[in-house]
């Protein structure tokens, strides 16, 4: 339980939802094959991600379905609980966000290999 608490506080849900902006946009772009500097490298975020994190990635916000698919059908998908989810999806956005500069690795240092 306090290790999830720790995730939580990597980001605030301010900070979230401007992650969450970033990664529909792309998907915008990315829907209409119109993919720019930004769609790319966040492709290469997200690539570089532990494999489940990127896979929730993907299923929530980027793959085509992405607007339809909620929470619940990801984890319950994926046989994890939803604490169990919702560590791994933050985590895998405070990492985003941290590489698009949206948050500051040096407040709460994770790497990118930390799963």
């Amino acid at each position: 339980m306090a290790a999830c608490w720790e995730v939580k506080q990597l980001i605030d849900r301010a900070t979230e939802k401007v992650i969450i902006d970033r990664l529909e946009q792309a998907h915008t772009l990315l829907t209409v094959n119109r993919g720019n500097e930004e769609t790319a490298f966040i492709t290469r975020v997200i690539d570089r991600l532990p494999e489940i994190e990127k896979d929730i990635i993907l299923r929530k916000y980027i793959q085509l379905e992405a607007t339809y698919i909620t929470h619940f059908d990801i984890y319950t998908d994926m046989g994890v609980v939803e604490g169990t989810y919702k560590k791994m999806r933050l985590r895998a956005l405070y990492k985003i966000g941290a590489a698009l500069g949206i948050v500051d690795p040096d407040v709460n240092p994770i790497t990118l290999s930390e799963g």
